[in-house]
């Protein structure tokens, strides 16, 4: 996709584009645990090729792994059976500490698992496919932890844009490589800019996120946690094309205020209705959301946000099932 072509792709088909962010349910079907999916592309590959045999998505993606950059610099992550990785320790407490971690190295570890996906789902698959990187502001919090790089960035704010701009630095690299392996779109969670307020988004996060999408040939998707709200004017002006928004926010409202050339994708309940609602549920969830904003092109239907692993098959069917049936 060029700059443009994620607008294009949602304005010009006949039907609303159905784009649950799911992976991690795929294990299930293959009877393999997350950690197996995460480590080795092959087994992933099976799950994730398996789960949109079932759920057909317009839009796929590879499992979300927010660890995977820290662990090649060198960061302890405790990766377990199945649940979702984190990072074990946050040693960088001032610029010169990054020093100490690893040279990011695309070719050894574990990180090697998902640009071998990416190619593979464009093998495998017509749907589109879009990878996730962890935001520049993000991977800094997990090298320095949430709570201390809130903090710092009032007391000590010169230093935290020099760590900031050494994960932008990351985050390109990885971006490019996995443009490179044929992704369509790139995806850049920053969930910890959640944090951020109106007035400082854009000097510790916004900006970084600016400068990676503007070197990518692919769209680029901007996605933040929880009820950004207060935060969709600033995500906005960071260039992406497309903003993910999370199930806290009325998207119908938003998608009256942001520019019509920025696409809104979201924003099923993701954390109790997806795992724990009925099929009828999640049916007049999503033709509820259908409705209220079938006024807007610039709309992709999707979860708030990564589907839990134990999600039923037919729930993520029967949202995207709705989703396709639901022409204009």
């Amino acid at each position: 996709m060029n700059d443009n072509e994620l607008l294009q792709l949602a304005k010009n088909s006949k039907r609303r584009l159905s784009a649950p962010l799911m992976g991690f349910p795929g294990a299930a079907l293959t009877g393999t645990s997350l950690k197996e999916n995460l480590c080795n592309p092959d087994v992933q590959l099976k799950s994730l090729s398996a789960l949109n045999a079932e759920v057909k998505a317009d839009i796929i993606m590879p499992m979300m792994d927010l660890s995977i950059e820290c662990e090649t610099l060198g960061l302890p992550v405790v990766l377990p059976d199945n649940e979702s990785p984190s990072v074990e320790e946050h040693p960088v407490k001032n610029s010169a500490d990054l020093e100490k971690l690893k040279i990011f190295n695309l070719k050894s570890g574990r990180i090697r698992v998902f640009p071998e996906v990416v190619t593979g789902l464009k093998k495998r698959s017509d749907a589109k496919v879009c990878a996730y990187v962890c935001g520049p502001f993000t991977l800094a919090g997990l090298l320095m932890g949430a709570t201390e790089i809130l903090m710092a960035s009032y007391d000590d704010a010169q230093n935290v844009r020099k760590i900031i701009s050494f994960c932008e630095g990351v985050v390109k690299t990885y971006s490019q490589t996995l443009e490179a392996c044929g992704a369509d779109a790139i995806c850049i969670l920053d969930p910890t800019a959640v944090m951020l307020s109106p007035d400082t988004f854009a000097e510790f996060a916004g900006d970084y996120v600016k400068r990676v999408s503007s070197e990518l040939n692919v769209p680029a998707i901007l996605h933040i946690c929880g009820n950004t709200t207060h935060l969709v004017r600033q995500m906005a002006a960071t260039g992406v094309q497309g903003l993910s928004l999370d199930m806290d926010i009325n998207v119908a409202e938003i998608l009256k205020t942001v520019p019509d050339n920025v696409v809104i994708i979201g924003n099923i309940d993701s954390k109790a209705l997806m795992p724990g609602g009925t099929p009828e549920e999640i049916i007049k969830a999503t033709k509820n959301l259908l409705e209220a904003t079938a006024a807007f092109d610039n709309f992709i239907p999707a979860t708030g946000c990564d589907l839990p692993p134990e999600t039923p098959l037919e729930n993520i069917i029967a949202f995207s099932e709705t989703v396709r049936q639901w022409t204009r």
